[in-house]
């Protein structure tokens, strides 16, 4: 998007209410093949991508147009691939990416100046796929992966298990939990949302795989405890990976899940913490979507062709934006930005 279709859609934009037209486009100033965008605790936008195999990051202060020079994330391991990103509390960043033999964990004290490693994955051999991590408000950080250690079922060559580990202080990492033990396997390119809800719970989106099967489920961990609930049952067949996972937004006690299936986008919802979800709802044909939640609620983007639906919850979707919908949808203030990459 140039500077002149920039000023062109927010001009377009301002003539629509707020509460009609909440998302507006955040072009990122550097290009980068594969990226994630997170707001800190303070306001500032913190952005994890990858150029040539290799994994950087740059920040936007809150209150800021321009961002800081980028910066190499220098930590031993293998070349970046799908790079995660989490801002927790006192300023603690943690990255993850995929490794030949478990997520690549990097997580920084000071900004982003300097990185150190900790190890994740208490296993050896097999491999792993599609890591994601999530920092809670009291530091806590967790990264959950998919992981073959234990093999595939025979009747699906493509499902694996969801793997959890938590650290307190970024440095140290716990026993890894196998959070699909009595739920069901999943779709190993399918990247996991996570998400820490109010109550300190985590929540875990992810496409399972029975049977070549597709569906969407949502795990929700404490402790030892894990509730799994599907959420679609659309039993989308599929022998492969359909390399498109679930997004998660959870706000207060709502909560929004929206997924793919054979070429569609669906939507479910909770408006009660997640002890029950509305029936998924077809929002339209598309591939790409995006949840947030922020102080005016949760908003779900999807592809409309060469344009984004959106819809607040609560409220009949709006009208279709002139953006072009990949990226990351974040909270900004009373509306939403997409924030998207620059095309080389």
């Amino acid at each position: 998007m140039t500077a002149a279709c920039a000023l062109a859609l927010a001009a377009g934009l301002g003539a629509l209410r707020a509460e009609e037209a909440p998302i507006a486009a955040l072009e990122l100033p550097f290009a980068a093949k594969g990226f994630d965008a997170r707001l800190g605790p303070d306001g500032a936008l913190h952005v994890a991508f990858l150029d040539e195999g290799r994994a950087f990051y740059a920040r936007r202060a809150s209150g800021e147009t321009a961002f800081g020079k980028p910066a190499r994330i220098a930590v031993k391991g293998p070349r970046a691939r799908a790079p995660r990103l989490a801002a927790g509390p006192r300023g603690r960043l943690h990255v993850v990416w995929d490794g030949d033999h478990g997520p690549v964990y990097a997580s920084s004290g000071d900004g982003g100046r300097s990185w150190r490693s900790a190890r994740v994955r208490d296993a050896s051999g097999g491999s792993i796929e599609m890591s994601a991590v999530a920092a809670a408000p009291d530091g806590t950080v967790h990264v959950v992966w998919v992981d073959d250690r234990d093999g595939h079922p025979a009747d699906d060559r493509y499902a694996s298990d969801l793997y959890l580990a938590s650290s307190s202080d970024g440095l140290r990492f716990g026993p890894n939990v196998r959070l699909t033990k009595d739920a069901p396997r999943a779709c190993p390119c399918c990247q996991p949302a996570l998400a820490v809800d109010p109550r300190g719970r985590l929540w875990v989106a992810y496409r399972s795989s029975e049977s070549n099967h597709k569906d969407t489920q949502v795990l929700r961990v404490q402790g030892a405890r894990i509730e799994s609930t599907r959420l679609s049952r659309q039993r989308w067949r599929f022998e492969g990976c359909p390399m498109d996972g679930p997004s998660l937004a959870i706000h207060g006690s709502d909560a929004a899940v929206a997924w793919t299936s054979d070429g569609s986008v669906y939507l479910a919802v909770s408006r009660d913490s997640g002890d029950t979800f509305s029936e998924p709802e077809r929002l339209g044909l598309g591939k790409f979507h995006s949840a947030a939640g922020g102080p005016s609620g949760v908003v779900i983007a999807w592809d409309e062709g060469r344009a984004t639906g959106w819809r607040r919850l609560g409220q009949p979707s709006g009208p279709r934006l002139p953006l072009e919908p990949r990226g990351r949808l974040l909270p900004d203030g009373e509306g939403f930005r997409l924030v998207t990459t620059r095309k080389r």
